[in-house]
């Protein structure tokens, strides 16, 4: 598993992503208005350290993690159906939780 920062042209891929992993959940609460979502989603990566989650040389996910004033926190992640449930998500927390910890340490 590799994660970097999200490059240009990326958006398009990762916004896939975000459609198939939450389309039924949005959709069963507020209903899916797909430019919304897309405009959403611009905000989100512009508000946050978005990067990407490639295995095999194939982006499968995604993680966006956020800091201001109040701290640092994870705003969002997603995986591709595929790759769920094999502990990657378990994985990406856990550096997260590493990162802070060296930062909180200082």
């Amino acid at each position: 598993m590799n994660i970097r920062p999200i490059g240009d042209g990326e958006e398009g891929i990762l916004f896939e992503i975000h459609r198939a992993v939450f389309y039924s959940h949005i959709e069963q609460i507020w209903g899916w208005d797909e430019d919304w979502q897309k405009a959403n989603f611009a905000r989100e990566i512009e508000s946050s350290a978005t990067s990407v989650v490639i295995i095999d040389g194939l982006i499968v996910g995604y993680v966006q993690v956020c800091e201001d004033d109040r701290g640092i926190y994870l705003q969002n992640i997603a995986l591709s159906g595929d790759y769920q449930r094999k502990g990657i998500g378990t994985r990406l927390i856990q550096q997260l939780q590493k990162r802070l910890l060296s930062v909180a340490c200082r």
